[in-house]
């Protein structure tokens, strides 16, 4: 029979075993999450990232007979990675009774969670908005690198006093409009079978974490701040008032000679090309905008095509609000 000490080592092992069979499964794809569309992990290794690159670059032109340089060293955006944990306790009462049969549930669970959590503080971060690359805030009215407004506000009908949030973002190529810095990822740790452990009458796991979520291009998100609930035909709105403003961003030019550059003027709007996130109050109105053949023409009763069918990609966060 196995002894007290045989009986932590074997439940660490499992433990651990449970923990990281449930992370890689989900890193791997097992399980694809939506924000995973519109963040782009970048592998970290300094406690403050820089990013000096990200002015627009220069553009294709005619050969004039000399050359001009530009120098992408503009931007000072810096990004410094924080230290994140998360920790469990287990009685060695329990290890030793064999009372333990739920523990890698619970692993399993603090594995799926582990996963997200980039995720979750990039939505954190949309939500809280922010100094960018450019020294503005990611979602304004105007900005210090390219011009447009990615800070809509629309005011429906209903006066009913809600406050409601959507978040467009493109599922650009190249950088995605945020950005999740990986910086440590030392995996599940414990203490079983220490002498502090044996004090405290109890195993501890810890899971030690090092990153942060950053700001991409502002030029591939819109945010926009819904005074009371909209019709399905004020969705309609909203939605054609994105798509004119993500058509309207310009980029500065990195040469005189450059041509204008408008980024998105000819991009399809369409599932594998754009997110929108929305708080709850306001999913199922976008779902049945995306999703319906037809919808309400109006006031007056009666069905119209609905031209935005397939328009986009739907995600649902609370901490956009209710």
């Amino acid at each position: 029979m196995p002894n007290i000490n045989d009986k932590v080592t074997i439940f660490t092992a499992s433990m651990r075993s449970e923990f990281l069979q449930a992370y890689e499964a989900l890193r791997a794809g097992i399980k694809i999450t939506p924000w995973t569309s519109f963040v782009q992990r970048v592998a970290s290794t300094a406690r403050i990232e820089q990013y000096p690159w990200m002015s627009p670059p220069p553009r294709l032109k005619r050969w004039l007979g000399r050359r001009n340089y530009t120098r992408p060293d503009w931007s000072k955006y810096k990004v410094e990675n924080l230290e994140y944990s998360a920790e469990e306790a287990v009685l060695l009462r329990d290890i030793e009774d064999d009372q333990t049969g739920g523990y890698g549930t619970r692993m399993q669970m603090m594995a799926a969670d582990v996963a997200d959590f980039p995720g979750r503080e990039s939505l954190k971060l949309l939500r809280d908005n922010g100094p960018c690359f450019d020294g503005s805030n990611f979602f304004a009215t105007s900005h210090n690198i390219g011009s447009g407004n990615n800070a809509l506000t629309k005011d429906c009908a209903a006066n009913d006093g809600s406050t409601n949030t959507v978040v467009a973002l493109l599922k650009t190529p190249g950088l995605k409009p945020i950005i999740w810095q990986d910086r440590k990822d030392k995996g599940l740790e414990d203490n079983g079978n220490s002498p502090q452990s044996k004090e405290e009458k109890q195993v501890k796991f810890w899971y030690d974490f090092e990153g942060a979520a950053a700001f991409g291009f502002w030029w591939s998100a819109v945010k926009m701040t819904v005074t009371d609930l909209p019709t399905v035909n004020e969705v309609e709105e909203i939605i054609k008032a994105v798509e004119l403003a993500f058509r309207g961003f310009k980029l500065d030019k990195a040469d005189p000679a450059d041509d204008e550059w408008w980024p998105n003027e000819q991009l399809t709007f369409s599932a594998d090309t754009i997110t929108y996130i929305v708080n709850p109050s306001l999913e199922n109105l976008f779902r049945a905008v995306f999703t319906s053949e037809t919808i309400q023409a109006g006031t007056a009763g009666g069905t119209k095509t609905n031209v935005y069918r397939g328009h986009g990609d739907l995600l649902v966060s609370n901490y956009l609000g209710a």
